[in-house]
């Protein structure tokens, strides 16, 4: 590979990456903050989509390159479209598994490349596959394919562990004079480089300009197990199928965890979560950039250690034994939940926002409300002025619901009550309840709970659900029983909720209950009327909180707020963050509950 081409490669990279900036904002090909992201403001995606026409355009231009992986460019780029459909669209779990799957086993029909021994790592001679070839291969190659996009969870931390992964390749296809396998790991890995520019974070650049997504992180992955595995199987082998192990270390040891782990705690192995290894790096007070350097040197030692191992002829069974070692010990260690930092880090920033600091935060005395309520507004508004459309604000609402949840969690607030969708939103346009249902599925689809569950999160609906599909009811009822033993924190969603609706189906069964009682008081009626509300095994809210300046309840909880204290924000939805919360709790504190009572009286 001359020195030209590299330079080429990295020169188109830059510009596609440049170019396709402020097409990802028409397209809405963004990542939003919130949730467990770590970011403040919407970034483009295009990372993997800048990486593979930088590729394509220098494979263009090289007839030998083109020639040895034509191949490898089209089944990339299939990878790189569903990866493009899922940052847009939020594609099931189980339909991207079946094509990559598809994609992997055209791969050993299209290239032969398939994973035919693994080398002898049992001390009995190389373990040949035979006719398990091939799904092995499309299981390894999924694998690889997760292993990456799971660790896509920093600015530069999966970018750069591919790289340093394709740099000790190409160092071993260079000893043994591989060209093929080389001159394409040096052309990824400065295509990569090229990304990083944009992505890490440095001294002069505090937030990534741009990330590779779903799009990028997958192509990556497959691009990488298509080489390992051509650098480890047939004529052309130039590194034991365990030697690969080492260099995928990092990725592949915390996904292996993750996958086994999440399981047995009753989440799906693809469930979002904040249980990878830099989350346990993060909460131990490290900050994202000290995180990535210190992954990028676990990642170079233990390639490191490959890289020597197979130079001085080690046996594979050795090597094995070493790393199935090296994995045990990281698996038991990474046993113990997630301890979170963030909470006294969120309230000194809300401090210095606020100009005031509650000792008693977390304890339920008067200053802490039992129940809060939120009118979630704004979405439609706050995607105007970022100039996207409405379908990105809830989707942006929703990843900050999730915070807030987490939010009152830290705060031990036992129960939060969300206005999701009211029965009045039906009147909306067509394409606007289709985008919100089409994100009510994704949330379920793609088990967006997992980590409220592993919080301890009761969810519960209430609402006319008639009106959603089947998919959408049974969802909800799954939900429900899955968190039904939870119990730090309640959290009901109403969907489809109206007030007077919910005070009009409880006088109804009241009725049909109490129709041969003539002696029925006004007094009785108003008592029991509450048991047959939809909240009825909930505590009135103490507090409601509503954004977007609007002033009004809007037919939220008509009967259950007769009390409640209310607190209104300009902030719109998708930017009420956990200082916000926090001024609303300072303004609850403030205030003297009466219900009704004089002050001397309430005291």
């Amino acid at each position: 590979m001359t020195l030209v081409t590299l330079l080429g490669a990295y020169l188109f990279t830059s510009m596609a990456l440049i170019l396709l900036r402020p097409l990802a904002t028409l397209t809405g090909l963004m990542d939003y903050p919130g949730g467990r992201k770590n970011h403040s403001d919407p970034t483009p995606l295009v990372g993997g989509l800048g990486i593979y026409l930088g590729l394509l355009a220098v494979s263009i231009l090289s007839p030998v390159l083109m020639a040895d992986y034509q191949n490898l460019l089209v089944l990339s780029g299939l990878v790189l479209l569903i990866g493009v459909i899922d940052d847009l669209y939020q594609i099931r779990a189980s339909l991207r598994l079946l094509l990559h799957g598809s994609i992997a086993l055209a791969m050993t029909w299209l290239a032969e490349i398939q994973l035919d021994s693994l080398g002898d790592i049992l001390f009995i001679g190389p373990v040949q596959l035979g006719i398990l070839a091939v799904p092995v291969t499309i299981f390894a190659t999924v694998g690889v394919i997760n292993a990456v996009n799971m660790s896509d969870g920093l600015d530069g931390l999966s970018g750069g562990l591919v790289t340093i992964s394709l740099v000790f390749l190409s160092i071993a296809a260079l000893v043994a004079g591989e060209s093929a396998v080389l001159s394409f790991s040096q052309l990824l890995s400065v295509a990569l480089l090229a990304f990083l520019t944009f992505n890490f974070r440095v001294l002069w650049k505090q937030s990534a300009l741009l990330y590779l997504g779903d799009a990028g992180s997958t192509l990556l992955g497959f691009i990488l197990a298509w080489l390992i595995i051509a650098a480890t199987q047939g004529s052309n082998a130039f590194i034991a199928p365990v030697t690969a192990l080492w260099f995928l270390a990092v990725p592949l040891m915390d996904t292996v965890s993750l996958m086994i782990r999440r399981p047995l705690r009753g989440s799906s192995p693809f469930t979002p979560g904040r249980d990878h290894l830099h989350h346990r790096l993060l909460s131990t007070g490290y900050t994202s950039q000290q995180t990535v350097l210190i992954m990028y040197g676990a990642a170079t030692v233990f390639a490191a250690f490959g890289l020597g191992a197979h130079l001085v002829g080690t046996p594979d069974g050795i090597m094995f034994t070493a790393f199935m070692s090296v994995f045990a010990i990281y698996f038991v260690s990474t046993q113990q939940p997630i301890q979170d930092i963030n909470a006294p880090a969120t309230r000194q920033k809300a401090a210095k926002t606020t100009g005031v600091v509650h000792e008693n935060f977390g304890d339920h005395t008067g200053t802490i409300p039992r129940h809060i309520a939120v009118i979630m507004d704004g979405n439609n508004r706050w995607a105007r002025r970022q100039g996207l459309r409405p379908k990105d604000g809830h989707r942006r609402g929703a990843e900050v619901s999730r915070s807030l949840i987490m939010d009152c969690i830290r705060h031990k607030i036992p129960y939060l009550t969300l206005f999701a969708f009211s029965s009045e939103n039906w009147l909306r346009s067509k394409d606007e309840v289709r985008s919100l249902m089409a994100l009510f599925r994704s949330i379920i689809a793609r088990d967006e709970i997992a980590d409220l569950h592993e919080a301890g999160a009761r969810i519960q609906f209430i609402g006319n659900r008639s009106n959603f599909s089947r998919l959408l009811q049974t969802g909800m009822r799954e939900i429900e029983k899955r968190t039904a033993k939870n119990t730090t924190i309640t959290v009901t969603v109403a969907l489809d909720y109206g007030g007077k609706w919910d005070i009009a189906q409880a006088v109804t069964q009241y009725l049909n209950q109490h129709s041969a009682d003539a002696d029925l008081s006004i007094e009785q009626v108003n008592q029991e009327l509450r048991s047959y509300l939809s909240t009825s095994d909930l505590p009135d809210p103490d507090l409601c909180i509503r954004t977007a300046g609007e002033r009004r309840l809007s037919n939220f909880l008509l009967w259950q707020m007769a009390y409640t204290e209310l607190y209104f924000s300009d902030t719109y939805w998708p930017d009420f963050a956990a200082q916000d919360l926090e001024v609303a709790l300072e303004s609850y504190a403030n205030r003297e509950r009466k219900f009704g009572k004089t002050a001397a009286e309430a005291a």
